[in-house]
């Protein structure tokens, strides 16, 4: 009889045991950090899309869904789930890369552009009339065949990476200069604001574009 006394009052602990557990970890906090400046009403977009509900189980929580739902709402990889930590007892953390498409790469079947970000991950064909062109850097000088996996964009890659240390973040690049062009061995930008103002970095200096824009600024400042 007491062994069937303790039994119960084993499960009975048990059960409460899971049920006082279950609520603990219950999610309370979410956090998502941006691989970028995002703006604020973009941000609200994309925590939507992840619909992380606060009050479900830290447990039941399964990544794969986060990464499926922001597939399909940006199949143009602008927006893409890098990683998704669950912080015990009640805290989930998503970290977002976010690709904006400020660059207009031209197609080399001529059908129109490809709209992208600045290191080539999103990809949105356009033609000539969708294009916003106050809104993007028009790219002169070169195309896009099937892949961005070449070394040209690599190096512009490196160009832009190497401007976003000196503040010309992704957004502020299109507000800045309204077109860039490969020419003879050098990058040229063409300022927005004065068409008659240039920014010009040799191919061998993409490394210290940050430098150069930096004395393009003072210049302008000046």
């Amino acid at each position: 009889m007491k062994g069937k006394l303790v039994s119960v009052v084993v499960a009975v602990l048990i059960i409460i045991g899971i049920a006082v557990f279950g609520n603990i970890m219950r999610i309370q906090k979410v956090d998502v950090f941006f691989s970028e400046n995002v703006p604020s009403a973009k941000a609200d977009e994309i925590y939507d899309v992840l619909g992380i509900e606060t009050g479900t189980s830290v447990l039941s929580v399964n990544e794969t869904d986060f990464v499926t739902r922001v597939s399909n709402a940006y199949p143009d990889r602008s927006v893409l789930v890098v990683d998704v930590v669950r912080g015990f007892p009640d805290k989930m953390t998503v970290y977002i890369d976010y690709n904006p498409g400020v660059v207009a790469v031209p197609t080399k079947d001529g059908s129109g552009y490809v709209v992208t970000d600045t290191e080539f991950q999103s990809n949105t064909p356009k033609t000539e009339e969708e294009l916003v062109k106050s809104e993007l850097l028009i790219l002169k000088g070169t195309a896009v065949g099937g892949s961005f996996n070449v070394d040209e964009f690599r190096f512009l890659y490196e160009l832009f990476s190497s401007l976003k240390t000196a503040g010309l973040t992704a957004e502020k690049l299109p507000e800045v200069f309204s077109s860039l062009e490969l020419k003879e061995g050098k990058y040229i930008f063409v300022s927005r604001r004065n068409p008659d103002k240039t920014l010009t970095v040799p191919e061998s200096e993409r490394g210290n574009a940050a430098e150069y824009y930096r004395d393009f600024v003072s210049e302008l400042v000046g």
